[in-house]
């Protein structure tokens, strides 16, 4: 198989695994919103939201050290798991314990404190146990993707046999850590059966390289949660749990749309950390069309959501959301940004510029809390997604500026091709708002490719890679 195809394949495997999951997510968000309501709603995204500030400290970057030192020396994969997966234990046992003892300082409700505790244990099941680092490194990402299905359908299966009512609320967790245990099992027992039992070891040299280079990458991996779950965690303390609830829903059709940008970085990486100490042409290639794709599912999904935003918002969460479409039509912006970053960053880190990742992440963190207190005490939700929007646009030209002086990319090149061909799909959209939702998303994806066909924006030798029937790569 060469490279093209592995990395298709690998691609393929988790944005099938994530859009299938996502699909399952989103009848469990759908259905969890409905029947909790705005504030109980809520309540569980706020709890998830803190819960994740402590949860990137139990792997603090190890994961994506990890992931690169394995697919450059994949003979050394057992010593690397062994090392890695005892010092991940120990951190999420300091993290839980961190935990546990914010929440005995904050002045909150006891069902809100239970629920951030019980939301604590998925520290371990999502994070320290969860092995789909190690097969990224070794390119088997078909495992990652089994385990996410595997994950989506229990814990989908379980929710809709057990909670009838918002007084089950404390039972939402436990059933989301039984089905994270599910996916942990698997990947481990795969891991076994192809690489039998890790002797576990502590190998103090190894352990301070691994320490050395993973807290760059933890940092960043803090100023991400940052990022992401402030903008929660500060309407929860500053405006009623109905804003929260509201804001969390129209974050969870972003964050699952995310999702597919992570699949695809998570596919690239280890090829892309391979062919910068190997091939700079080749790292160059892989860049490029990298950056092109995210550009051309980007900016659509933008325009599109922008659009259909009170059509999905109404589809998924009823009525009762309404508040949620303008939020929606305003964070969606945020996809596009992140799609182009996520790409940038993956290159930086492949290169080995952690720090300079690093760098940006502080100022992105930094200006995401500062202007959200400013914003979400004077306009609510409302500033809170003007805040995350305008805070990711400069992010993503600090990082462009950064991997300009490492690659040549040419983003203007693919930008502008997809923007007309997003503007004909969007008036399309517009002047037939009347018809079904599905209908028009099938349509405007049609005329979409169409138009960027006809605009050059997606050449033959694009199809050919799309199918693996060439290497582009060499």
């Amino acid at each position: 198989m060469n490279t093209s195809q592995r990395i298709l394949k690998n691609f393929l495997s988790l944005t099938f695994a994530n859009i299938f999951t996502n699909f399952l997510g989103v009848i469990t968000v759908a259905y969890l919103a409905r029947i909790l309501g705005p504030g109980d709603f809520g309540k569980i995204n706020f709890a998830l939201a803190v819960v994740g500030y402590f949860a990137i400290l139990s792997h603090f970057g190890l994961n994506t050290i990890g992931t690169r030192e394995i697919a450059c020396a994949k003979e050394k994969i057992n010593d690397y798991v062994s090392n890695i997966l005892i010092l991940k234990l120990c951190l999420g046992t300091i993290a839980f314990i961190l935990l546990c003892i914010f929440v005995l300082l904050i002045n909150k409700p006891l069902e809100m404190k239970y629920l951030i505790i019980l939301y604590g244990f998925t520290i371990f099941t999502a994070n320290v146990l969860l092995f789909d680092w190690v097969f990224q490194g070794i390119e088997k990402m078909e495992y990652q993707g089994i385990a996410l299905i595997l994950q989506g359908i229990c814990y989908l299966a379980l929710i809709l046999l057990i909670i009838k009512s918002s007084e089950q609320l404390l039972l939402i967790p436990p059933i989301l850590v039984f089905a994270q245990m599910l996916s942990v099992i698997f990947l481990i027992a795969v891991f076994i059966k192809k690489f039998r039992i890790p002797k576990f070891g502590f190998n103090l040299t190894l352990w301070k390289i691994l320490i050395k280079n993973a807290i760059p990458v933890g940092l960043i991996g803090i100023m991400s949660i940052i990022v992401f779950n402030t903008p929660i965690v500060l309407l929860g303390f500053f405006r009623p749990q109905q804003e929260v609830g509201y804001f969390a829903a129209a974050h969870k059709i972003v964050w699952m749309l995310i999702g597919l940008s992570t699949a695809f970085g998570a596919a690239i990486f280890p090829v892309l950390s391979y062919y910068h100490k190997t091939s700079f042409e080749s790292f160059q290639k892989l860049c490029n069309h990298a950056l092109k794709l995210m550009i051309i599912l980007g900016i659509p999904t933008a325009v599109g959501i922008t659009i259909l935003a009170a059509h999905i918002i109404n589809l998924v969460y009823g009525s009762k959301y309404t508040t949620s479409v303008i939020i929606l039509q305003i964070l969606i912006w945020n996809v596009l940004l992140v799609y182009i970053s996520v790409t940038f960053i993956f290159i930086l880190l492949a290169a080995g510029r952690e720090r300079k990742v690093l760098r940006i992440s502080i100022f992105n963190a930094g200006s995401i809390v500062i202007f959200n207190l400013i914003l979400i005490l004077k306009f609510g939700v409302i500033g809170a997604a003007i805040t995350s929007v305008t805070a990711g646009l400069i992010t993503l030209i600090l990082y462009f500026h950064e991997t300009k002086g490492i690659v040549d990319v040419a983003i203007r090149q693919y930008t502008f091709s997809s923007m007309i061909a997003s503007f004909v799909m969007g008036l399309l959209l517009y002047y037939c708002l009347d018809y079904n939702l599905f209908v028009l998303i099938f349509t405007g994806g049609i005329v979409y490719l169409l138009c960027l066909y006809l605009f050059r924006g997606i050449e033959k030798k694009d199809i050919e890679l799309l199918f693996g029937m060439t290497k582009i790569i060499k």
